[in-house]
């Protein structure tokens, strides 16, 4: 009857450097940062990320199956702060990821779309 259930959020796995991404080094995961806000969303979320060295990044929405719904940046960008506006468009309500990929390290964080 759905009474057995529980959620768990902000999860973090280390994850081993990829240096296909980034040649000659990788970023330390720990100094990644992303949030949104607001989250839980209905019309829109901004999703920001800090970055601690330039190099080329890619930001994806998952599903909550781990599928790539949509590539919301992918370039070469300056280290500091950037920040991206999710709308919710053809979106489904429910439970998606933010994936940030930078220089071989990698965070994510749940984002949920509610009605």
């Amino acid at each position: 009857e759905g009474a057995d259930r529980a959620w768990i959020d902000d999860i973090f796995l280390p994850v081993a450097p990829d240096n296909s991404d980034a040649p000659g080094g990788s970023v330390d995961v720990a100094r990644l940062q992303l949030t949104s806000s607001p989250n839980p969303f209905d019309e829109e979320t901004r999703i920001v990320f800090t970055i601690p060295e330039s190099g080329p990044a890619r930001l994806d929405l998952l599903d909550a199956a781990g599928r790539n719904v949509r590539t919301l940046l992918e370039r070469d960008l300056d280290a500091g702060r950037h920040e991206v506006a999710l709308r919710r468009a053809d979106l489904v309500l429910g439970v998606y990821f933010c994936h940030l990929r930078v220089a071989g390290a990698s965070t994510t964080r749940k984002l949920v779309l509610l009605e």
